[in-house]
């Protein structure tokens, strides 16, 4: 059983969603497909349905997205959800936003295979499409992503990149979303 099966018995267990991504996501246009990896119970999930946008979820914890996808069904909401491991999911051409909302932790141990993860993320994603990751504020982190969005191969353009406050908190989070150009910084012209 997942350990967040355990948390998720205590319905919004990590609390609402970032207003910053909320206001973000409100006024960006145009609205489109989100793949939301590591959905959890769905706090971005149901926000951003119901901002118009079309919602695929993917979470290991069944109980999460069973959460998800009853208040989804309550509300009319579009969103599907799918139990299984975010590291195995493949992202196809139908995604337009992939959002990671603290998913993204770089401790030792964790380091080499959130990176690699990343990097599949930012290769898989289709041009023009955004990436929008939420992580704790900490000067370690940052340089982290800083070396990944450098190494990535392709270029990044920052539509947002600021420190939130986590909701009902006393916790400061880095957002950013950045948008993948349509020319890779690795192409050589012949």
């Amino acid at each position: 059983m997942p350990i967040y099966d355990k948390h998720y018995q205590e319905s919004n267990h990590f609390g609402n969603p970032y207003p910053s991504l909320v206001m973000f996501f409100e006024n960006y246009e145009p609205k489109g497909t989100v793949l939301d990896l590591g959905c959890g119970q769905g706090r971005d999930s149901i926000a951003l349905a119901k901002l118009g946008y079309q919602v695929i979820g993917v979470d290991v914890s069944k109980v999460g997205v069973s959460q998800m996808l009853a208040i989804s069904d309550r509300e009319g909401l579009e969103i599907h959800g799918i139990v299984g491991d975010m590291y195995e999911y493949s992202i196809g051409d139908e995604v337009d936003i992939v959002l990671l909302d603290s998913m993204f932790h770089f401790y030792k141990r964790d380091k080499d295979k959130e990176t690699t993860f990343l990097f599949r993320v930012m290769d898989e994603l289709r041009f023009g499409g955004l990436l929008g990751i939420v992580v704790s504020k900490s000067k370690r982190i940052d340089k982290i992503l800083s070396g990944v969005f450098n190494k990535s191969g392709f270029n990044w353009v920052s539509l947002f990149d600021e420190y939130i406050d986590y909701p009902d908190k006393l916790i400061k989070m880095r957002m950013i979303v950045s948008r993948k150009a349509i020319e890779s910084t690795n192409s050589t012209n012949e």
